[in-house]
């Protein structure tokens, strides 16, 4: 095992161990059932973050609710797709009629075939790759939506991104929305944009969050999900605390800005 990997996963059980230790005598008084698929699964492999995570509901895509202009046979290129939460958002809303294709690019492959197996609606495409690299062929698009993805890309490369971004437009009127709850990555991007002549407006909603911190110590952290497993299960018995408790953020849910650039 590597010294990086090694000084990662102390860092990890640092931080999980300040959570039991604070948490141990605390009374948990709402139980969080959306975490509960992972909490019972017998590994935690991707597809269990995945269904955990498209089973969150809460506002952190409110901002779809403005998007109701949507002209006919526009075309959406959804970076960072996951496990298809911005899909549901549309087909709950009743927007994803008005596309005649959904670009929906991850570069986790348990994460696309996920998406894949639970949307089988035919406009939808799925790209597995990293967007900085990956082939995107003629997936130019008229919206674009990166949620919450800034976080997976490194800052040194953000203006590669943002050049990408702005050659796959279809049009001068299209528009990529940008969004992230932590504002150090949105002041980032925005200092990139700025500094490239990107005219952008930066916007903020006040929304309730599910916070899933603990569920990305797992993709941080750790080579493999088992890995992660027996640190959970060590730090229970040693902290005298369950691991759903663990697993389980006993905010719940919290109220934050969401952060978003326009452009």
């Amino acid at each position: 095992m590597g010294d990086v990997l090694k000084a990662k996963q102390s860092s990890a059980i640092t931080l999980l161990d300040e959570f039991c230790s604070a948490h141990r005598n605390a009374k948990i008084a709402d139980i969080c059932t959306a975490y509960l698929p992972i909490c019972h699964a017998g590994v935690f492999d991707n597809s269990a973050v995945a269904e955990l995570l498209l089973s969150v509901q809460d506002e952190s895509y409110a901002y779809i609710d403005e998007l109701d202009n949507i002209a006919e046979g526009s075309v959406l290129l959804n970076l960072f797709s996951g496990s298809g939460r911005l899909i549901r958002e549309l087909l709950d809303r009743g927007l994803l009629r008005h596309f005649d294709a959904v670009y929906n690019v991850d570069r986790s492959l348990s994460m696309i075939e996920f998406s894949k197996k639970n949307f089988q609606v035919e406009c939808l495409k799925f790209i597995c790759g990293d967007i900085l690299t990956v082939e995107m062929g003629n997936a130019a698009y008229d919206l674009a939506v990166c949620h919450c993805g800034l976080r997976y890309v490194k800052p040194d490369c953000y203006l590669e991104l943002a050049t990408i971004l702005r050659n796959l437009k279809r049009s001068c009127s299209s528009c990529c929305i940008v969004t992230e709850i932590d504002e150090s990555f949105i002041s980032s991007f925005a200092h990139v944009l700025k500094q490239s002549g990107t005219v952008f407006q930066w916007k903020k909603r006040r929304v309730e969050v599910q916070r899933n911190t603990t569920l990305y110590l797992s993709h941080m952290y750790y080579e493999t999900d088992l890995q992660f497993k027996t640190i959970i299960n060590e730090l229970s018995l040693m902290q005298e605390v369950s691991v759903q408790d663990i697993l389980r953020d006993t905010a719940g849910y919290k109220i934050a800005d969401m952060n978003m650039l326009l452009f």
